[in-house]
C-alpha cells in the first residue's frame, strides 16, 4: 500500500468515528442508542419473567407443603381411630379369654377335690406325715385342657403322691395365669392386715414392681400448621391478660439484697492533639461551638472527629454511610463526657443531633459487657415521653445495632403487647420505651418477661417532660428498680430551672452541658406572629399553604382533636388532598403510617397536636404553623423546631388572638429576642397593654413559665367553698351513718355549709307585715322589685360617693372579697366590727347631708330610721342533696317558717350541675328571706336548720336501707 493511499484510507477512519461521534451525541434517534433500549425492555422482561416464575414456584412449594402437612394430620389421625378399634378388639378379647379360664379353674378344682377325698379315705395313717409336709395346690394356667384330662385319667390310684408332684411341676412349669396372680395379690394383702405372719406362703410368689412415673412433657398441638410446636410454660396471652389485673404494681427492689456484677464506665482516652491543647484554646473552641457552656468538675475538652471519640471501625463505616461528616456541637462536648463515665445533662437547640450523643456512647458501653444469657434484661433503657420519638430512637439505634450484632426492642403502648413481649424474651441489649408500657412490661406475669438487673445506661430524652408533674411518678418507678451506681443520661431542649432540680435527684455528679442557651429558637428558623381573630386562621392558613406547599412538607399544630380532624375536612374540601390527621385518638397503627408517609412525602401536610412537637425529624419540613398559640414557652419552642433542622432553613407562623392571649405574645416576644430577632411591632405592643393593665390592679406579669409541670386545677373563690361544701357533705352523711348524729354538731355542720348574704335595705316596705307564704306569686314579685329597687340605690350611691376617701363597695359582695380588693387597690380595709347596716346608714347620712334632706318636719329619730329600714339574707341552697332541696323548697315547709318566724320567704334561681356555671340572666338556686329585725332572721335559720336536720336523717336512714327506690320496675 503506498503513502496516498494510506493516507486516504486514515481520512476514511477519521471521517467514520466522526459520524460515529456525532450520531452519539444525539443518541435517541440512533440506531445503537434502539438497539440498547430494546435490549434493556427485553432484560427487564426477562427478570419480570425469572421473578414471576419465582413467585409461582414459591406459591407451589407452599401449597405442596400445606396440602403435606393436611395428608400427614389426616392420617395420624387415621392411625389414631384404627389403634383406638383395635384396642378395644383385644380388650374384649381378652375378657373372653378370662372367662373361658375361670370356667376351666372351677371344673379343675371340682376334680380335685374328688382326687382329694379319695386320698384321705385310703391313707388316713400311713400318708399322715406326707400331708403335712405337702404343698397345697395351686391352680395355675394349662395350654391345653385335654392333655390334663388324659393325664389325670393315666394316674394310679395306689401312686398319688407321684401324681400331685407331676401336677405340681406341670403348673409351675407353665406359664402364670393373670386371674391367679390377682387373687394372690388379695389374698397376700388380706394376710397382712390379718396379721398372720407365721402362717407359710404358699403356691408362686409374684412381685410386682410399681412403675416409676415419667417426667410430664409438654402438650403437642395436633392439626395446627407448626406440628412440632409445643406449649412452653411461658404463655404470651396469659402474661398479657395478668395486665388487667396487676395494673401498674411494679415491687420496689432491695438493691442491697442484689448482687450486681461490676461493670466499666470510662472509655475515653484523649488523642495527643486534644491533649495539647490549652484552657484558652478550649474556651475558643466552645465559642465556636454555639457557645457551649459546661458545668461541672473534670469535664472533658471537646472532639473534633469521630476518630477522636473512640468508635470502632463498623460505627465509623455507617457514620460514613449516613454522611455524618463531623461532630455538631452537642455531639462534640457530649460524646467524650459520656465516654468519661459521667452523668451528662444534655441542653442543644432542636435538630441539633442528641439522639446520636448518646447513642455511640451507648454502643460502646454495651459491646464491653458480657453477653446476655437466658433471663437476663436489658443492659441499656432509653425511656421517651411519646410513642413516635420512641419509634424514631428505635430506627436511628437499629442502623448502628445490625452491623455491631446487637438486638434493639421497642416498646410503646397503643399496639399489641403479644409482639413486644416475645421481642424482650428473645433477649435485647437495647429497650426504647414509653414509662408506662415499660412498667406494664415489667409487671407482666410476675416479672417473669424482662428485668431491669442487667442495666447499666439510662437515657431520658426529652427529659424536661419526663419530670414533670404527670411522667414523674411513672420515672421514678423505673429509675429505682435499676442498679443505684447505673450511668444516667438527660437530653433535652428546654430545660427549665426548677426542672433542673428534679432532675438532678437522679443524678450523680452530672456535668451540664448547654449549647447556646437554654430553651432557644434555632437560629435557622424564620419566625413570624400574625394577630388575627378565630375566623380568619383558616383563610391565613390557606395563604402560608399557597406559598409553601410546592417548596416541601408543612405541619400544622392545634389544641383539641377535634379541631384537627376538622381543619383536615377543611382542607380536603379546598383541593387539598395529601392531608392527614395526627393525635392521640388515632389508632396507633396509623399514626405509624401517617408518620412514615410524611417523612417520604406521600403526605404533604400533617396537623397534629403537640405528640408531635418533640422528635419529630422530617428532613424536607419547611413550614410549622401554631394555628392555636401554645399555652407556654417551651411548648413554642419545641413545635417551632419541627423544621430548620440540621442547617437547612425553616418557616414558622403563629396565629395569636387578640383577645385573652396577651401573656403569650409576651413569651414569644421572648422566643424572638433570645433567637436574636426582633419581634413584630404589634404583638410587642399588645403585651405592653397587657402588662400596664396588670400593673394598674397591683399584679406583676412574669415570663418563663413551668414549662411542661403540671400545677393542679386552680380554684377561684366560689369554686374552693362549693368543693369544701361537696366535702363536708359528704363527712356529714358518713357520720350520720355511722350513727354520729348529735344535734349540735349537726347544726354546726350544716350552718357552716349554707352560704349566706346579708344585706340592710333602707325603704318603708310595702305591708307591715311581711309576706307569710311563698304560694302568693304576687308578694314574690314585690319582694323581688324592693331588693331590685334596693339594688339600683345602693349602686347609684357608690357612683356618687367616688371621691369620698374610703370606697365601699356595695354589700352584695362578701368581706373577704371586700378585703381583697382593697389590698390591691392600696386603699385601707375597713373595720372588721363595722356591719352592713352602719355602713348602709353611713351612706344614708351622706347622702341627706348633700341633698339637705331631713325626712320630714324633724331629724328622724331611732325608732323611725328602724320603721324605714328591714333586713334581707340570702341562703345559697344550690349544693345539697336534691331530697333536702326538695324538703326545704316545698311549700309546706316555706309557708310553716314564714308564719312561725314573721319573715318573707321565697324560692330563686335555678339548680346548676357541680361543675357547671349558671347560664346568662340565671343565678344559683337560694333562698330570699326579708324580716323587720335580724330576730326574725334568726328564728327562721333555725327552723329551716331543724327542717334540714330530719331529711337528712330521711336521706341517711333511706342509704341505710339499701339506696334509692325506683318508681318503676322493669
Amino acid at each position: 500500500m503506498g503513502r496516498g493511499e494510506h493516507k486516504e484510507h486514515k481520512r476514511k477512519r477519521s471521517r467514520s468515528k466522526e459520524r460515529k461521534r456525532s450520531r452519539s451525541r444525539s443518541p435517541r434517534g440512533s440506531r445503537e442508542h434502539r438497539e440498547h433500549r430494546d435490549r434493556d425492555r427485553d432484560r427487564e422482561r426477562r427478570r419480570e419473567r425469572d421473578t414471576d416464575r419465582e413467585k409461582t414456584r414459591d406459591r407451589e412449594k407452599q401449597r405442596d407443603a400445606e396440602k403435606k402437612k393436611e395428608k400427614e394430620s389426616k392420617t395420624a389421625i387415621f392411625e389414631m381411630e384404627e389403634s383406638r378399634n383395635d384396642t378395644e378388639e383385644v380388650m374384649k378379647m381378652k375378657e373372653a379369654e378370662l372367662l373361658q379360664g375361670v370356667e376351666r379353674r372351677r371344673r379343675n378344682v371340682e376334680k380335685w377335690r374328688a382326687q382329694k377325698k379319695k386320698e384321705e379315705l385310703d391313707l388316713q395313717s400311713e400318708q399322715s406325715d406326707e400331708k403335712s409336709e405337702k404343698k397345697p395346690w395351686n391352680l395355675e394356667d394349662e395350654d391345653d385342657e385335654d392333655e390334663f384330662d388324659i393325664k389325670n385319667e393315666g394316674i394310679s390310684e395306689e401312686n398319688p403322691v407321684k401324681m400331685e408332684e407331676k401336677v405340681e411341676k406341670m403348673d409351675t412349669d407353665d406359664e402364670e395365669d393373670p386371674l391367679d396372680a390377682f387373687m394372690k395379690e388379695i389374698a397376700t394383702k388380706n394376710a397382712k392386715k390379718t396379721g398372720n405372719s407365721t402362717q407359710k406362703a404358699s403356691g408362686i410368689v409374684t412381685i410386682v414392681q410399681e412403675e416409676k412415673p415419667e417426667p410430664e412433657k409438654g402438650q403437642v398441638l395436633e392439626n395446627e400448621d407448626n406440628m412440632d410446636m409445643v406449649i412452653d410454660d411461658f404463655d404470651i396471652e396469659t402474661a398479657a391478660a395478668s395486665l388487667c389485673h396487676k395494673g401498674r404494681m411494679l415491687a420496689q427492689t432491695d438493691h442491697s439484697k442484689v448482687y450486681y456484677r461490676k461493670f466499666k464506665k470510662n472509655f475515653y482516652i484523649e488523642t495527643e492533639e486534644i491533649r495539647r491543647m490549652t484552657k484558652a484554646e478550649v474556651k475558643a473552641y466552645r465559642e465556636e461551638l454555639d457557645s457551649i457552656t459546661v458545668k461541672g468538675i473534670d469535664c472533658p475538652k471537646p472532639i473534633k472527629t469521630w476518630a477522636q471519640c473512640g468508635v470502632n471501625l463498623k460505627m465509623m463505616n455507617v457514620l460514613k454511610k449516613f454522611e455524618y461528616s463531623k461532630p455538631t456541637s452537642i455531639q462534640a462536648q457530649a460524646i467524650p463526657s459520656i465516654m468519661s463515665g459521667r452523668d451528662v445533662i444534655g441542653i442543644a437547640k432542636t435538630g441539633s443531633g442528641k439522639t446520636l450523643a448518646f447513642l455511640l456512647p451507648m454502643f460502646r458501653h454495651i459491646l464491653d459487657q458480657p453477653e446476655l444469657e437466658e433471663g437476663d434484661g436489658p443492659i441499656a433503657v432509653i425511656l421517651a415521653p411519646t410513642r413516635e420519638l420512641a419509634m424514631q430512637t428505635y430506627k436511628e439505634a437499629n442502623k448502628f445495632a445490625k452491623p455491631l450484632g446487637l438486638k434493639v426492642a421497642c416498646t410503646y403502648g397503643g399496639v399489641g403487647i403479644s409482639e413486644q413481649i416475645a421481642d424482650l424474651k428473645r433477649g435485647a441489649e437495647i429497650v426504647v420505651c414509653t414509662p408506662g408500657r415499660m412498667i406494664d412490661v415489667l409487671a407482666a406475669n410476675s416479672g417473669k418477661v424482662t428485668n431491669l438487673r442487667r442495666v447499666t445506661y439510662l437515657v431520658l430524652d426529652e427529659a424536661d417532660r419526663m419530670f414533670d408533674k404527670g411522667f414523674e411518678p411513672q420515672i421514678m418507678k423505673v429509675v429505682n428498680n435499676i442498679r443505684p451506681d447505673k450511668q444516667t443520661v438527660l437530653f433535652s431542649a428546654t430545660f427549665p430551672r426548677h426542672m433542673e432540680a428534679l432532675a438532678r435527684k437522679v443524678l450523680d455528679k452530672p456535668v451540664e452541658i448547654l449549647v447556646g442557651g437554654k430553651s432557644v429558637v434555632c437560629s435557622d428558623i424564620t419566625q413570624n406572629a400574625v394577630i388575627c381573630a378565630e375566623h380568619q386562621k383558616f383563610l391565613k392558613l390557606l395563604e402560608l399553604l399557597g406559598m409553601y406547599y410546592e417548596e416541601g412538607s408543612s405541619i400544622v399544630f392545634v389544641d383539641k382533636q377535634e379541631k384537627a380532624d376538622d381543619i383536615v375536612d377543611q382542607l380536603m374540601r379546598t383541593g387539598y388532598n395529601s392531608v392527614a390527621p395526627l393525635h392521640g385518638g388515632i389508632d396507633q397503627h396509623d399514626r405509624d403510617s401517617s408518620i412514615a408517609d410524611f417523612k417520604t412525602g406521600v403526605i404533604k401536610v400533617l396537623v397534629a397536636t403537640s405528640v408531635a412537637a418533640r422528635g419529630l425529624d422530617v428532613k424536607n419540613l419547611i413550614l410549622v404553623v401554631n394555628y392555636d398559640c401554645p399555652n407556654h414557652y417551651e411548648d413554642y419552642v419545641h413545635r417551632v423546631g419541627r423544621t430548620g433542622r440540621a442547617g437547612r432553613k425553616g418557616y414558622a407562623y403563629t396565629f395569636v388572638l387578640p383577645e385573652h392571649q396577651e401573656k403569650m405574645a409576651g413569651e414569644i416576644c421572648r422566643a424572638f429576642e433570645t433567637a436574636g430577632c426582633k419581634p413584630p411591632a404589634d404583638l410587642k405592643a399588645m403585651f405592653e397593654r397587657f402588662k400596664s393593665e396588670m400593673a394598674a390592679e397591683g399584679k406583676e406579669v412574669k415570663l418563663g413559665g413551668k414549662g411542661f409541670e403540671g400545677s393542679g386545677y386552680k380554684y377561684d373563690e366560689g369554686e374552693a367553698e362549693a368543693d369544701a361544701n361537696k366535702k363536708r357533705m359528704t363527712r356529714l352523711v358518713h357520720g350520720m351513718e355511722a350513727g354520729g348524729d348529735d344535734d349540735d354538731d349537726l347544726e354546726e355542720q350544716l350552718s357552716s355549709m349554707i352560704k349566706t348574704k346579708r344585706r340592710v335595705v333602707h325603704g318603708k316596705p310595702q305591708s307591715e307585715k311581711p309576706s307569710s307564704s311563698s304560694g302568693n306569686a304576687k308578694n314574690d314579685r314585690e319582694a323581688g322589685k324592693r331588693a331590685d329597687q334596693a339594688k339600683l340605690k345602693a349602686e347609684e350611691l357608690s357612683t356618687r360617693l367616688k371621691g369620698a376617701s374610703q370606697v365601699v363597695q356595695p354589700v352584695e359582695k362578701t368581706a373577704a372579697q371586700l378585703t381583697a380588693e382593697a389590698v390591691l387597690r392600696g386603699a385601707e380595709v375597713a373595720p372588721a366590727q363595722m356591719s352592713a347596716a352602719m355602713l348602709a346608714k353611713e351612706k344614708a347620712n351622706r347622702l341627706n347631708e348633700k341633698l339637705n334632706y331631713l325626712g320630714g318636719e324633724a331629724a328622724p329619730t331611732q325608732q323611725q330610721e328602724e320603721a324605714w329600714e328591714y333586713f334581707e339574707e340570702e341562703w345559697d341552697i344550690n349544693d345539697f342533696p336534691q331530697q333536702v332541696r326538695y324538703k326545704i323548697c316545698s311549700r309546706e315547709s316555706v309557708g310553716h317558717v314564714a308564719e312561725l318566724a314573721e319573715v318573707g320567704i321565697s324560692v330563686r334561681g335555678v339548680h346548676v350541675p357541680p361543675g357547671k356555671e349558671p347560664k346568662n340572666g340565671e343565678r344559683r338556686l337560694h333562698l330570699l328571706l326579708e324580716a323587720r329585725s335580724e330576730r326574725n332572721l334568726k328564728a327562721a335559720k333555725e327552723e329551716i336548720i331543724r327542717i334540714m336536720k330530719e331529711a337528712f336523717r330521711q336521706l341517711t336512714a333511706q342509704l341505710q336501707r339499701g339506696g334509692t327506690q325506683a318508681r318503676y320496675k322493669v
